[in-house]
């Protein structure tokens, strides 16, 4: 299966899914990423691209775009569908990961509607989480990341450029508890969970 990602910022996906990015790969599904901007709102941005490949490499991803979309000010319109579906097109894409429309962050949503048009003959859609995501965000669809949790710490923690900033939702332990918590509502030990947009499977 070709599955395509698709990030507004350095460390969203791996915030949201790199867990099951790590269970993708290691099932031997060939995953490409798009990152809209590469995030100079709160960083350096060559630093921030260079951390997101090397990020991209640890977990095993090959492919990764980036489309330098200002940070703050990714668009939902005509510009950025044209590139994402370019890349639809380009890799045959079954099955996209992005943002939910349900975030606080206008990049995230933007990056979300963008998708959608892009995406509109992909049969699968799924929304990823996000430190961002307001309290409408309502998942349906939960991977069990048990094996996996190891990875996706180590993915973020290749963000050196944002531990100055001491984001919480960057810390071990928040990540941790998250996955614990959303493992608790699967009846999994550890867990990312995804709204569905679209999931048709032949």
């Amino acid at each position: 299966m070709n599955i395509l990602i698709v990030g507004a910022h350095p460390d969203d996906y791996e915030l949201g899914m790199a867990g099951t990015i790590k269970k993708h790969i290691v099932e031997g599904h060939n995953i490409i990423s798009i990152i809209m901007s590469n995030g100079e709102a709160i960083g350096n941005a060559n630093e921030r691209a260079k951390e997101a490949k090397k990020s991209a490499k640890f977990l095993g991803i090959k492919t990764i775009y980036f489309l330098k979309f200002k940070d703050t000010k990714i668009s939902s319109g005509i510009e950025s569908i044209k590139k994402i579906e370019q890349i639809i097109k380009k890799h045959k894409i079954d099955r996209i990961y992005t943002h939910s429309l349900r975030d606080t962050h206008q990049d995230h949503r933007n990056t979300c509607l963008a998708v959608l048009s892009a995406g509109r003959n992909v049969k699968q859609i799924l929304f990823f989480e996000s430190p961002s995501s307001d309290l409408d965000f309502r998942p349906t669809f939960f991977i069990d990341i048990s094996n996996y949790l190891k990875e996706k710490v180590n993915s973020l923690n290749i963000y050196k450029s944002l531990s100055k900033l001491k984001k919480r939702y960057l810390e071990i332990r928040a990540i941790k508890d998250s996955a614990s918590f959303r493992g608790y509502q699967s009846n999994l030990k550890y867990a990312e969970c995804f709204e569905v947009f679209r999931f048709i499977e032949k």
